[in-house]
């Protein structure tokens, strides 16, 4: 059920701005309990389009808000491209600069600073907003790797603008690393108290032999593990730990800080050049420490066995280490049946240690390494599993799609339940209704369980609008089940598919069939509801005497006064209904 949102009158039109502060107070509930999706409904049920007010550009402010929110740039960039010309100066001038920050967000530095020029063009802002789009633009420079460029920037602003701010003086720190200026960017962000700060004047200490290795680990592991941190914040504190690590010679730390910067899921396609962290460097980073690990202990490449005996011999006091070795079977062994095993245990080993977001990025955002498709099929289910979790439905079906063999935990049937399920809500639906078929047809006798797993997915199916393979499959299982109860329960769904079709005499038709069957007198609870839902169908259908016959046997079947005050409302509308009809 939707909040209801009050929204204030419009008719005093004295009133220059309206008051939103309770809606907001309603949103912030919402938001704050990531309901993220229901508070843009809320809004959409709100706000009053095609009335550019500043009441509808109070909504849109908050609308903005809950897209950065779910860094829904795409989204956010389109529904600014369809603003009419009736929105104020003032909100157009601040939702162009949102749509800058949205191409920023990804990864468009050339798109940002086209807009970001056309506000400074325009003129007329506070000398506090043009040093903020100043600011922003340096951003885009940095973003498309234009580091000189934002070097230049970077002094035509300090001559402009000689603040202080934490914000200016955290960009200054970050041109001049990006420079290669470390010991400058050190003394810049020397006395600042902001987490990101403290990140970049470590990574400056260390890159420019201020701090030992050792001190930069301990520090940046304490800002990896602080609570609430950003989530890209605790990437990088993480990537600056594996840097240090590497420095100091500690492979095995390296590893485990770039697991744990991999496993800090982003939903933010920009990557910082600062701290290169990918599925790749950490695929090299593993092969370099079996390498390391193969010089030490004499194993030859190709003696597959050697290898495998030396992680095994590492699972349970250094798994980390074992991860490493499993790495390098799994892709470089020189035995299908060792990468297979390798790449098993691997997988389990990250998955055992919660490490499953890096899994996901090992197999599937590598760019020359690996791909899921070199998983074994085990691994890639456990792979789907994992993506479908993170809510990358698209990227789990392509992998359950794949997948002809069930876990061998499951029966073929119930696998193919599942993979059909993920392409329905991958929008695959022809693929998932060949699926549905084939396990529908490889079953002889129906039982209850399947039953009703099967029509859990049917149900998807109604849910997304494809009603006439519902009712196709819905049909196939009534003939194939025996039990009348649950043969009563499908013609009853596949009444709810052709009523949402439109069809709605032959939806009645099944509903009064569902009331019936097995019931002849139909007075239970379930056949009480089928009819009900059978006499709107025929009043929708303009069957109206129809529908009155149906009611009236309601009346006779229902105790209950609320239900029969309800019964006898829609009557008299069926004769108001009637009554229209004649007169037309």
């Amino acid at each position: 059920m939707f909040l209801a949102i009050p929204v204030p009158a419009m008719a005093d039109k004295k009133t220059s701005m309206p008051d939103i502060r309770l809606e907001q107070q309603h949103l912030d509930v919402l938001i704050n309990a990531g309901a993220l999706e229901l508070s843009i409904r809320t809004l959409d049920r709100s706000q009053k389009e095609n009335l550019y007010d500043a009441q509808w550009e109070a909504w849109e402010r908050l609308r903005f808000k809950l897209y950065r929110r779910q860094q829904n740039w795409e989204t956010l960039k389109q529904r600014f491209a369809a603003y009419p010309k009736e929105v104020s100066p003032d909100f157009y001038r601040w939702a162009v600069e949102q749509v800058s920050i949205a191409d920023l967000e990804q990864g468009h530095g050339a798109e940002a600073r086209r807009y970001l020029r056309e506000l400074l063009w325009q003129g007329g802002a506070s000398k506090k907003k043009v040093a903020e789009l100043r600011r922003l633009v340096i951003e885009s420079y940095l973003t498309d790797n234009r580091v000189n460029d934002a070097n230049k920037a970077l002094v035509q602003y300090q001559q402009d603008f000689p603040g202080t701010s934490s914000d200016w003086q955290v960009l200054q720190g970050r041109v001049l690393l990006r420079s290669g200026r470390y010991r400058d960017a050190f003394d810049v962000l020397s006395g600042q108290q902001r987490l990101d700060a403290k990140l970049y004047r470590l990574t400056a200490a260390l890159r420019a032999g201020i701090y030992q290795p050792d001190v930069v680990i301990k520090s940046a592991e304490r800002l990896g593990k602080v609570r609430f941190a950003e989530p890209l914040l605790v990437r990088k504190s993480w990537a600056l730990v594996a840097e240090a690590a590497w420095k100091s010679g500690n492979r095995p730390l390296r590893l485990s800080a770039l697991e744990q910067a991999l496993n800090i899921r982003l939903k933010s396609t920009t990557r910082d050049p600062l701290f290169p962290v990918n599925a790749d460097t950490l695929w090299k980073a593993y092969f370099e420490y079996a390498e390391t690990v193969g010089n030490d202990k004499r194993l030859l490449v190709g003696d597959d066995s050697s290898w495998l005996k030396q992680a095994e011999g590492l699972e349970k006091t250094r798994p980390v280490q074992a991860r490493g070795l499993y790495a390098f079977l799994a892709i470089k062994g020189a035995v299908d049946i060792v990468r297979a095993i390798a790449h098993k245990r691997f997988t389990d080993s990250l998955y055992k240690e919660d490490l499953g977001n890096v899994a996901v990025a090992l197999y599937t955002e590598s760019e020359g390494i690996a791909r899921v498709q070199l998983a074994p099929d085990d691994a890639r289910y456990r792979l789907a599993i994992e993506i479908l979790r993170k809510g990358d439905i698209k990227v789990a079906a392509e992998i359950m799609k794949s997948l002809t063999q069930p876990p061998a935990d499951e029966s073929v049937e119930e696998w193919k339940l599942r993979r059909a399920r993920t392409l329905v809500y991958a929008g695959q639906f022809p693929d998932a209704v060949v699926l549905l078929n084939e396990a529908l047809g490889s079953v002889t006798k129906l039982n209850k369980e399947f039953v009703q797993r099967f029509t859990q997915v049917l149900f998807d199916l109604q849910a997304v609008g494809e009603h006439a393979a519902a009712i196709e499959l819905f049909e196939s299982v009534y003939h194939k089940v025996q039990s009348t109860e649950t043969q009563r329960e499908l013609l009853y769904w596949m009444a709810e598919s052709y009523a949402a079709r439109g069809d709605n005499a032959r939806a009645a038709a099944l509903y009064l069939q569902s009331a019936v069957h097995g019931q002849p007198n139909g007075g239970d609870m379930w056949g009480q509801s089928a009819r009900y839902h059978a006499a709107e169908s025929l009043a929708h259908a303009g069957l109206i005497e129809d529908a009155r016959a149906v009611y009236g046997t309601l009346l006779r079947q229902t105790p209950d006064a609320k239900r029969r005050a309800l019964i006898e409302r829609n009557l008299q509308q069926l004769w108001l209904q009637k009554e229209k009809q004649q007169t037309q």
